[in-house]
């Protein structure tokens, strides 16, 4: 799961907004999961909805 952070004026020193991933095999419940701020801006993070195109053979 890929969470970001929406501030625009984060003080994250990176390219693009901050990113926070957690692999799937470490959620229990994608449902109940707790919510994650932002360590640079203490806002909290959105989680991405990017659904990844399926592997074409």
């Amino acid at each position: 799961m890929k969470f970001l952070c929406p501030e625009k004026e984060c003080v994250y020193g990176g390219t693009g907004s901050y990113e926070l991933n957690i692999p799937q095999e470490a959620c229990v419940d994608e449902q109940n999961i707790a919510t994650p701020f932002c360590p640079h801006c203490g806002n909290t993070l959105v989680k991405s909805e990017y659904v990844p195109e399926p592997f074409e053979q």
